[in-house]
């Protein structure tokens, strides 16, 4: 299944979970909202890495390298022109981002870990998951049922932290525990059996001495018990609009946690 068909499917993934914990009026918006994608060099980027780590032999049938002559010489027009003519439904990517992926798939490659899992699971794997009042779907970038083993690719931008504080403040700002708790509860319901295991496979997008960082890494306990937490709350309140028609959508504003200006 392509990663279009898997977004065209009505069920509740992690996402809309993440959007009900926000405000139940943003799965509404989300599915009405106009998306502009031009310009959107982050979301290719992180879409090209996955193919490029996840499936390589698929990569020059997706992207498409422009070339690094300039257009506005006699020759660069030529080139471009004759590029352009090869590219057909291929996204176009800058010859600088294909050095990157290349390396940073050969950081997520060195390592013993990374590399074993890849090797030991499936690509891409959807599951659908019918309750009766509601679908729940998740797409593992790796799984093996056999092994009863998920994993997930994630690229982070540490900036000036160290790798570690990045991927803990990443773990909660975007609700990994919760994706993991989603998916495992996916996979059991399709299965009939428990993960043995779930891994993240993090690279950084910053080079630290020539090279991009790569880890796997486990959530702890209490980080799964928490993801659980959530994946129960979100689903309950998820299904509560879904019964009632109504997603509610005022928020709160909060004060930062480093603001003193109520300080007298």
């Amino acid at each position: 299944m392509s990663f279009e068909e898997y977004k065209a499917i009505d069920a509740v993934n992690n996402s809309t979970l993440k959007l009900v914990a926000v405000s139940p009026a943003l799965v509404l918006w989300d599915k009405e909202c106009p998306k502009d994608d031009e310009d959107d060099d982050a979301g290719v980027f992180g879409n090209a890495l996955h193919c490029i780590v996840l499936e390589p032999n698929e990569f020059d049938k997706r992207y498409a390298v422009a070339p690094t002559s300039p257009r506005n010489t006699k020759e660069g027009k030529a080139e471009h022109a004759e590029f352009e003519l090869t590219v057909g439904d291929r996204i176009v990517i800058g010859a600088k981002d294909k050095r990157k992926l290349v390396l940073m798939w050969g950081s997520v490659m060195a390592h013993p870990e990374a590399r074993a899992i890849i090797d030991a699971c499936k690509k891409e794997v959807t599951y659908i998951c019918d309750h009766g009042t509601h679908k729940t779907k998740s797409r593992h970038d790796l799984n093996s049922k056999k092994l009863r083993i998920s994993g997930d690719l994630k690229s982070i931008d540490p900036g000036n932290k160290p790798f570690a504080k990045a991927w803990a403040d990443a773990v909660e700002e975007r609700c990994y525990d919760e994706q993991e708790a989603h998916y495992r509860h996916d996979f059991k319901h399709e299965t009939g059996e428990d993960l043995k295991d779930f891994f993240f496979i993090a690279v950084s997008k910053r080079k630290t001495l020539g090279r991009y960082e790569t880890h796997v890494m486990r959530l702890t306990k209490e980080q799964r018990e928490n993801g659980e937490k959530l994946r129960k709350r979100n689903t309950k309140r998820y299904l509560e609009c879904l019964k009632s028609g109504k997603f509610p959508g005022i928020e709160t504003t909060e004060t930062p946690k480093f603001s003193n200006r109520g300080e007298i």
